[in-house]
């Protein structure tokens, strides 16, 4: 999971796919590297683990890279392939530049922990579906048993599906892109064995988006499913219906792509098979109108449940690839200058008698954000609490404007502790009694009837003259450098480009939009 998010994040990077990327993002993630040319020689001399391009096939992969002892190297690629090979054979696989690591300081970024939680729920919704799949059909083939597994012809019938079916699950997995050690090493058998380009030729795909081996997936299942409730009839149909895809597969690979596929091989032998066994069944077939009504709705219904499924999983795929090339577009600072020059300049008139309070640095180089936030707002506390992580691990400053309800009990009481703290020169307290604050308000119903004290009535004063100088309506508001936060980049962001952000002219030019 770790390296599927340190692949992502390298995907993002707007020097993508250069040595750069690789450092900058190794460096995101803590850990000291130094991209280094490497002789073959120099192999024998390497402990640590390191990151490289190795030549696969004519195309180079990705690899992290482990030296073992008694001079072998192991290697993981991009696509999770795991390999041990010794040095000498390596080192023909290897292009000569590599990026050491000191992975002693190594740790997962938040936006990575978060990313990997939201894979591990999505991955269990779909272990739940296939758990739960191959248990109703266990328990459909427990209470069948007295009838079911009587000859042979039954069983071996029954071997074929569920190795039909494993072979389907392969082939769907590796055109997902999801595929292990073991299937690559299937997938290799022979010289003219590839795999990927049978699954990702033409030819494979039947009719918007729907392969031959989701095709595939679908018959082995139901045939399982219809087994499993004594549908027998149903099934020998379908091992006729479908035997005539063996002559399109084997002529497809053999005269059209040129390449082979041992696991589209393994489903020709599997329908095979079926059909020999079809034949011996004819005899006994027997379909009632009720059994064809109920097979075929069972048909459409696994048909439409999976490609849903199948969807929203290539969906997912795609966000991702849509994403990266958000993130690596979004980074350039040519992006970033138009892109913020387009926000609203916020309005401060300079006569004004404003009061606001100031947290952080107060060093030149440090981002200036200016909060608008309410004490009764609860989209406030969000925003305050991501301003109070910035504030730790970041050297920014933040000038806060607040506005609360004047006849609120609790909330005015509240900002006199904060102003009084704040205005005696006790920052880290005033901050802290905000903290506490937006982490547990006291909204009571208890009315205010006195009067707010003076440091109260100027901080409320300047909030509102600022949202009525700049038509604001509601609350929260930021604005990073004098200009409106943008929806595109985050607080964090705007603290990573902290160079390019300051660089922005005070009054940003703005086009004429004419509405036709």
């Amino acid at each position: 999971m770790v390296f599927k998010d340190f692949f992502h994040e390298v995907k993002s990077h707007p020097d993508y796919p250069t040595l750069k990327s690789i450092s900058d993002t190794l460096e995101k993630f803590g850990i000291d590297n130094s991209p280094v040319r490497i002789k073959p020689e120099d192999l024998y001399n390497l402990d640590d683990p390191f990151l490289a391009y190795v030549n696969n096939k004519g195309h180079n992969e990705f690899a992290y890279v482990h030296p073992l002892p008694s001079q072998k190297i192991k290697f993981t690629t991009e696509n999770r392939a795991e390999s041990t090979v010794p040095i000498d054979e390596f080192a023909g696989q290897f292009n000569g530049i590599a990026v050491l690591l000191d992975l002693k300081k190594a740790k997962p970024s938040i936006v990575n922990l978060e990313r990997s939680k939201s894979q591990r729920f999505f991955g269990f919704l779909i272990a739940t579906i296939a758990v739960s799949t191959l248990t109703l059909l266990a328990f459909n083939f427990y209470k069948s048993s007295g009838s079911f597994f009587v000859n042979s012809t039954s069983i071996v019938f029954l071997t074929a599906h569920l190795v039909g079916l494993s072979l389907a699950i392969a082939l769907v997995l590796k055109g997902l892109g999801e595929s292990g050690t073991l299937l690559n090493k299937v997938c290799r058998v022979g010289k003219k064995a590839d795999c990927d380009s049978v699954i990702k030729s033409k030819y494979s795909t039947v009719y918007a988006g729907i392969k031959w081996s989701d095709i595939g997936f679908i018959y082995f299942l139901i045939a399982l499913y219809l087994m499993s409730v004594n549908s027998m009839g149903f099934v020998t149909l379908m091992a006729f219906v479908a035997f005539p895809y063996v002559f399109v597969s084997l002529y497809q690979q053999v005269f059209l792509i040129k390449k082979l596929c041992p696991l589209c091989l393994g489903v020709v032998t599997v329908l095979t098979i079926n059909f020999v066994i079809a034949l011996a069944l004819i005899s006994d077939l027997n379909l009632s109108l009720d059994q064809a009504f109920e097979s075929g709705l069972t048909v459409a219904l696994i048909g439409v449940l999976y490609l849903i499924v199948k969807s929203h999983i290539e969906s997912r795929g795609a966000n991702t690839v849509l994403l990266q090339r958000y993130n690596r577009l979004k980074r350039i600072p040519d992006v970033i200058q138009t892109v913020l020059k387009r926000e609203e300049i916020l309005v401060i008139p300079e006569k004004a008698p404003l009061q606001s309070m100031t947290f952080g640095s107060n060093e030149e180089d440090t981002i200036r954000i200016q909060a608008l936030l309410s004490l009764h707002c609860g989209y406030c506390a969000n925003v305050f609490k991501k301003l109070d992580s910035l504030l730790e691990n970041n050297n920014i400053n933040v000038a806060l404007y607040l506005s609360l309800k004047a006849n609120n009990h609790s909330q005015v009481s509240t900002l006199e502790n904060i102003v009084n703290a704040y205005y005696s020169g006790h920052t880290t307290l005033a901050w802290s009694l905000l903290r506490g604050w937006y982490q547990k308000p006291n909204n009571s119903k208890k009315t205010w009837t006195g009067e707010p004290n003076e440091l109260v009535k100027k901080i409320v004063f300047s909030t509102r003259y600022i949202m009525q100088s700049n038509q604001i309506s509601s609350l929260p508001k930021l604005f990073v450098e004098g200009i409106e936060k943008s929806s595109h980049y985050s607080l964090t962001e705007y603290a990573k480009y902290a160079r390019t952000v300051k660089s922005l002219s005070a009054i940003p030019k703005r086009e004429m939009i004419i509405n036709t």
